[in-house]
């Protein structure tokens, strides 16, 4: 099977908010040449890491005009010797662009044609690069490293030709510097010119048919690179004896074969090194007599140029033997034959952005069985049309936003499993009990990884997952099918059980709790009966009430925490409720801010307290007196408490502690508040003329009202 890639997102964001038509005008209104503020002329833009690779004596920043009399963005079209590698380890960035210079669609659009030195011309220039999962626009100055008037970094064989040089700068703006381009992952970097979809293959075990699927995806206008890895003590860009560079990327720009007149069949693959020099003196390399055999009709179509570009040939069996692996990038959008399929085939996408955070989501991998469960998951529903398998690739990339911090990457995966049910998530047991279809493999400390997989039709779940859980990040979910593509996070719908296990009626904005009284009002005011005579629980009760009321027969906040505390130690509990705390409880009575409540009113929440703890209890699996953030959702859910992602999220967050665990007092807190929220949810009218907030936004809105006392701020009106 052929990777595509789908439908091209074309809607282009700036970066850093920097809009190029408005700086551009303001600097020709202005009479003056522009000066970047966020990637300054400066060697804070070169980069001053210790061990840095740029030797910073002597650089100075001057514009093309500078440097030559006559600059030019592009002499002619870009091609892949405008490409020079300069004082910088980034051949992985320059191996990828000499194979775009040879899509001209593409490489036009990154370099956001046309753009010059003469008309319009403002000393501001800018390029699109598919960034953190959309294309954006970044704008540079052309203030340019030089030494002696000559460019620093990456240059063109040209002297007057800048393209390559602003593109470069350009790039190092997004990454924060220079010297974080010195050494990354060409895959990356092929992603980030193309939005397209890579694989690497390696050399270690090659398939079969590796020369027919480079073939094919040269065709395919794919970009493809190869790269030899460093072994042992051998030095970074260290030339081999046979002109090879090791930890060096090499753009792949041709492959073919033709016949010897002895009949032999010989397959050749063109390669060109960023430097614009350095190359192989193998077999087949220039000025090898093995040319000799060839004729020049051949020759000419091969467009064999014996000079030192930096350009050369070599067989095809060479390749696999010097190099270590293989880079292939399919663009986007692209056209698949496949024999299985025996049909054309236009891949279509989707893209879902989403976040591991660490307590609520970020469940690590199958290893953490207790909290793999929790990672985010997504439904995907495979159609086979006329065909009897579905052809499907997902692409899982994390967000960085600086390449000098890449050891902070994590190691990232994601599993497929076939599922019956296309709405439910998947719980603990059931993965527990059930192993993935498919998978990314081993996980991988990269960006992005990615896997190509053929299944029955039918419904998936994929989970990404890092590999240790509680590790934050963000990142993207690529799903590629063939055919019909309905991919769509697994998700509740917030709401409350009928059936709720804890039914108090702990507010009402609409009576008054009298002293004189002897009955409870909160079961009146609806026509219910007077509560029963009190057990021997509510007795003992009363009698701490009493001890303590005032004369308006009020408790305050402190007199409330003194009775729970006193009662869960009777109970041989170690919780407490806290002053503060209680002082929330009684916003949830409180009508009419007399901060006290009634007997019947404590008599409510000590029944709620105490049902509450044993259901805490039951979630406490290791009796550590806490639960782990991650056991929340299932427990909220025996209450009858359904929360979307979202606002499951921010009640996690707003109610955890630094190691990610929710206290008794916190659960109890964190249950009346989310009971109240709806209370108040259900209690606006629902056929509203004037409706503004969608139910879960409403939510949301009620979620930050902490104090609990807070809700009573919220008018029960139209929305």
């Amino acid at each position: 099977m052929e990777l595509g890639a789908g439908r091209e997102d074309t809607q282009v964001r700036p970066y850093q908010g920097q809009v190029f038509e408005d700086l551009r005008a303001q600097c020709l209104r202005w009479g003056d040449l522009y000066r970047d503020d966020i990637f300054p002329a400066s060697l804070w833009s070169l980069g001053r890491a210790k061990g840095s690779p740029i030797q910073l004596s002597g650089i100075q920043w001057k514009r093309p005009k500078e440097i030559c009399s006559n600059p030019l963005f592009i002499s002619e079209n870009a091609t892949r010797t405008d490409i020079v590698q300069g004082a910088l380890g980034d051949c992985w960035l320059l191996s990828c662009l000499g194979c775009l210079t040879l899509k001209k669609k593409l490489i036009h659009k990154v370099l956001s044609i046309p753009q010059s030195f003469t008309k319009n011309y403002a000393g501001i220039f800018h390029f699109q690069f598919w960034w953190q999962g959309s294309w954006t626009d970044v704008v540079v100055d052309d203030r340019l490293p030089v030494k002696n008037d000559h460019l620093v970094f990456l240059h063109s064989g040209e002297r007057n030709e800048f393209w390559s040089a602003l593109l470069e700068k350009a790039y190092a703006k997004l990454h924060g510097s220079y010297e974080a381009l010195h050494g990354g992952i060409t895959t990356d970097a092929m992603v980030d010119l193309t939005s397209g979809v890579c694989t690497t293959i390696s050399m270690e075990k090659p398939p079969d048919n590796l020369h027919k699927t480079m073939k094919q995806a040269l065709r395919q206008a794919a970009l493809v690179t190869v790269h030899i890895q460093v072994k042992g003590n051998t030095a970074q860009e260290a030339a081999l004896p046979n002109g090879l560079l090791v930890g060096h990327s090499y753009s792949v720009t041709g492959i073919d074969k033709f016949r010897l007149t002895n009949g032999k069949i010989v397959h050749l693959v063109r390669l060109r090194n960023p430097w614009g020099k350095v190359e192989w003196n193998g077999p087949w390399s220039d000025g090898s007599k093995d040319w000799e055999t060839v004729s020049r009709a051949d020759k000419d179509r091969m467009a064999l140029v014996e000079i030192e570009d930096g350009e050369f040939w070599m067989e095809f069996q060479d390749l696999e033997q010097h190099f270590d692996d293989v880079s292939i990038c399919y663009l986007s959008p692209v056209i698949v034959r496949d024999k299985k399929m025996k049909r054309d085939v236009t891949w279509t996408t989707t893209t879902h952005e989403g976040s591991w955070i660490p307590g609520v989501n970020a469940g690590g991998c199958t290893n953490h069985k207790e909290t793999y469960w929790t990672n985010p998951q997504f439904m995907v529903h495979l159609e086979a049309g006329n065909d009897s398998t579905c052809f499907l690739t997902v692409a899982l990339m994390q967000k960085r936003h600086i390449r000098a911090l890449q050891s902070e990457s994590l190691y990232i995966g994601f599993s497929i499993y076939r599922t019956i049910d296309s709405i439910k998530q998947l719980t603990r047991a059931m993965l527990q009990w059930n192993a993935p279809t498919k998978s990314s493999g081993t996980y991988m400390k990269q960006r992005q990884v990615n896997g190509n997989f053929e299944l029955p039709p039918g419904d998936y779940i994929i989970i990404p997952t890092t590999f240790d859980p509680d590790k934050a990040a963000s990142f993207i979910l690529r799903v590629f099918t063939a055919n019909f593509n309905q991919t769509r996070e697994i998700d509740n719908e917030s709401h409350i059980d009928g059936k709720e296990v804890i039914k108090e009626r702990a507010t009402t904005r609409y009576t008054q709790c009298s002293p004189a009284k002897t009955v409870d009002p909160l079961y009146t005011l609806d026509g219910r009966p007077a509560p029963t005579p009190l057990d021997d629980d509510e007795e003992e009760l009363m009698k701490m009430f009493r001890k303590l009321a005032r004369e308006d027969n009020k408790i305050t906040e402190a007199e409330i925490s003194a009775i729970l505390n006193k009662k869960l130690r009777k109970l041989s509990r170690s919780e407490t409720m806290s002053v503060g705390t209680c002082g929330d409880f009684i916003g949830l009575y409180d009508v009419n801010n007399s901060k006290a409540i009634t007997f019947p009113q404590l008599k409510n929440l000590w029944k709620i307290v105490r049902k509450l703890l044993d259901v805490f209890d039951e979630a406490d699996r290791d009796n550590s007196g806490a639960l782990a953030s991650y056991e929340l959702r299932p427990t909220l859910e025996k209450l009858g408490i359904q929360l979307s992602n979202e606002l499951y999220k921010n009640v996690v967050l707003m109610y955890k502690d630094s190691n990610n665990e929710v206290d008794f007092e916190s659960f109890v807190c964190c249950v009346l508040h989310i009971k109240t929220m709806f209370r108040i949810l259900q209690s606006v009218p629902k056929h509203s003329g004037n409706v503004v907030l969608g139910a879960d936004k409403f939510l949301h809105l009620l979620l930050r009202a902490k104090p609990l006392s807070c809700l009573h701020s919220f008018e029960l009106a139209d929305e």
